[in-house]
């Protein structure tokens, strides 16, 4: 049963990587409250030494250490660039960096239209399993996002990353971080989404090790993007939990983060005109945010023409109003009720289900105060099926309270998921 709990919990989750995270760690609560006591006290002996081991790992990774390996890397170097022709030339080596026109006064920078771009078929000098700094300046010029690729788009050697610019009328910096696989790999820079129709400029790959990245840029722009000095590369977690909270990352987790919290206040505002039933579910949202409309719902084309808040409660509220939201918490209010009332009646074996659906149904809430979870077939289908489990199964057991019931109390819990499961 502690197995098929843990089980569940990853196999319900494991189309999102947090989320296994967060499954797992669940799983391993659950143990240890279930383990007879010298197991429990192993476990936590052991899950501390894990933890240590684990941080000075991350502490490593982050590139916290006193050493500095900054000594004897080569610089990227672009053997040719056919598919960049500028008025006076193509791409040059200036400075130990590939550069490509001239973003100083934006006068040799180039038009491109959708999958065109930016094409050097041999950069070399690279050093395999290290990271580099691809960075280059963009300038939309169309009214909506626009979304490109940066790599090799054909999957292989050092792979692709993606990058996003936002509607400006001034030149925008964007930085993506490749690791070389070979000492040549082709680097290609383009659009594929969006408007499509960008102005590209300076096209520079440094070692992300290396010295500081050169000023920026961007004519009639800012420097507010490039950072100040020598960066270290730091481990997913630290970096999602740091940028968060950091305005000027380039991450884009605090401009998500906001734009998750501006879209809630902004939906809670208009719930508060039609605060009983809701809007309904045919009315557009029309959220604008930063000069973009989300959920307009006027063109299937668009990118975010269809967009709920990321807030699957919250979308509960504004649809359905107060007494929908009401119900909704009235059904899990009960069901959590009825199975933690069980819990404290049943055998351990029989426990360690209870707890699983409880961890299930209360992780996948979780995961809907954030994301479009219950909109969907993919969570919702697990918090559905746990939510009727702990208001049906409870009924089912022998020692459940002696209240009228349609439902047969014969046998034990798991000969009732047997009977539920076959008729």
């Amino acid at each position: 049963p502690l197995l098929g709990a843990a089980g569940a919990l990853v196999l319900a989750t494991a189309t999102i990587t947090r989320s296994v995270v967060v499954a797992l760690v669940a799983s391993l609560l659950v143990l240890v409250v279930l383990l007879p006591r010298r197991l429990r006290v192993a476990l936590v002996v052991v899950g501390a030494l894990a933890i240590s081991l684990g941080a000075v790992v991350l502490v490593q990774a982050a590139g916290l250490g006193l050493r500095s390996s900054n000594v004897g890397v080569q610089v990227p170097r672009a053997v040719a660039d056919p598919g960049f022709v500028a008025d006076d030339g193509g791409s040059t080596m200036i400075g130990g960096v590939v550069v490509a026109g001239d973003a100083a006064e934006g006068t040799r920078s180039r038009e491109v239209g959708l999958f065109e771009g930016l094409d050097i078929p041999a950069l070399e000098n690279l050093v395999p399993g290290r990271r580099y700094t691809v960075s280059f300046a963009v300038k939309p010029l169309g009214p909506e996002l626009t979304t490109g690729i940066a790599g090799n788009n054909a999957g292989t050697g050092w792979g692709m990353a993606r990058w996003t610019v936002r509607p400006a009328s001034n030149w925008q910096r964007v930085y993506v971080h490749l690791t070389a696989t070979a000492p040549t790999e082709r680097l290609i820079v383009a659009p594929d989404s969006g408007p499509a129709r960008v102005r590209f400029d300076v096209l520079m790959v440094t070692p992300s090790r290396e010295a500081a990245l050169p000023p920026s840029v961007d004519p009639g722009g800012t420097n507010s993007d490039v950072p100040d000095g020598p960066t270290r590369p730091r481990s997913p977690i630290a970096s999602a939990a740091l940028d968060t909270f950091d305005p000027n990352a380039r991450a884009g987790h605090y401009a998500n983060m906001h734009w998750r919290l501006d879209f809630w206040a902004y939906l809670l505002r208009e719930t508060a005109k039609n605060p009983v039933l809701g809007v309904g579910f045919g009315r557009p949202a029309a959220f604008e945010w930063k000069g973009i409309t989300y959920d307009a719902r006027t063109d299937p084309s668009r990118e975010f023409d269809f967009t709920p808040p990321h807030n699957s409660f919250v979308n509960v509220l504004y649809r359905m109003g107060g007494l929908g939201l009401l119900a909704l918490g009235a059904l899990l209010a009960v069901a959590v009720w009825r199975g933690l009332r069980l819990a404290f009646q049943v055998r351990a074996s029989e426990r360690a289900w209870l707890a699983a659906l409880v961890s299930l149904l209360a992780f996948i809430v979780l995961i809907a105060c954030f994301n479009v979870a219950l909109e969907g077939p993919y969570m919702s289908m697990f918090f559905w099926t746990a939510l009727a489990l702990l208001l049906v199964l409870p009924g089912l057991h022998p020692k459940a309270n002696d209240r009228p019931s349609l439902l047969p109390r014969r046998g034990s819990f798991a000969s009732a998921v047997r009977r539920l499961g076959r008729g």
